[in-house]
């Protein structure tokens, strides 16, 4: 091949190339300014200020324009669908990366889509933490538990993600409100995260009993309360109650029927009695 050949082909390459990063382009200009007028006629003058806030027109683009270089045109699409769906708030919940966020979001039930933006609105630089340490779950118990979910998986971790998913939002909320964690000792962590990630519902259980119906604050004798409780080898208190009255009961029925027993015996003296009695008469 003669050096006129190789440069002919060289050049046509990079025409070809610069002409289809040319179209794409165009077409992301095209398809930003398209979205940006949708979401205003939907959304009125409420999704005309919310994209005004995120930066208009431009952000639209700049978030189109990442969509094609992380993820291809399947990514793009997804976002142009999912932002047609739930307005300018989605622009502004995926901009910080699109890809990730995207990704995650996808996951989460639809029941909880409205949520999930919110979340990733309110705190996005806490989520993208969580998202890329505890993966796609960590969004789902954020917007499952709206508030309190993202401060589980943050002290809990795994453990946290695994429990949000199976707890009630009060449950959540009482797991949050525990106190001490930090403060533990590597050891007891380790031991209230691995029965925290065994038995969620039985641990709430266990907290509500050690800590009186109070927030608790963590220590290892408590740490290893919980444990036995939540594992049913330590009789919780209100447990210790019923046997009691259990016991109770029993021995009144006992000491009723050595009563019976008794009045019986002397019933039948006293008739024995009155009987010889009336034989002498």
């Amino acid at each position: 091949m003669t050096a006129f050949n190789r440069y002919a082909i060289l050049l046509l390459t990079l025409v070809f190339t610069t002409g289809n990063l040319h179209a794409k382009a165009v077409g992301l200009i095209k398809g930003a300014k398209e979205l940006a007028k949708y979401l205003t006629k939907k959304g009125g003058d409420t999704a005309a200020k919310e994209l005004v806030e995120i930066g208009g027109e431009k952000a639209v683009k700049d978030v189109l324009e990442k969509c094609a270089k992380e993820g291809g045109e399947e990514l793009t699409k997804e976002v142009i669908s999912n932002s047609k769906t739930y307005g300018p708030s989605f622009i502004r919940a995926i901009k910080p990366d699109p890809l990730l966020f995207s990704k995650s979001f996808k996951n989460v039930p639809k029941k909880h889509s409205k949520a999930a933006i919110l979340e990733l609105n309110s705190n996005p630089i806490l989520m993208k933490k969580l998202i890329q340490s505890h993966g796609d779950e960590a969004l789902e118990v954020a917007a499952m538990h709206p508030g309190v979910g993202a401060k589980v998986i943050s002290k809990y971790g795994n453990a946290g993600v695994k429990a949000g998913k199976q707890l009630t939002t009060p449950d959540v909320i009482t797991l949050s409100r525990v106190q001490g964690f930090d403060d533990l000792p590597q050891a007891s962590k380790s031991k209230f995260l691995k029965i925290l990630d065994a038995k969620p519902k039985q641990v709430i259980n266990a907290l509500t009993i050690a800590g009186g119906g109070v927030a608790i604050i963590l220590t290892t004798a408590k740490v290893n309360e919980i444990v036995k409780i939540a594992t049913g080898t330590l009789e919780a208190p209100g447990e210790l109650v019923t046997v009691a009255t259990k016991f109770t009961w029993g021995i009144a029925i006992l000491l009723t029927l050595a009563l019976a027993v008794w009045l019986l015996i002397h019933l039948r003296k006293s008739w024995k009695i009155s009987n010889k009695k009336i034989q002498r008469v």
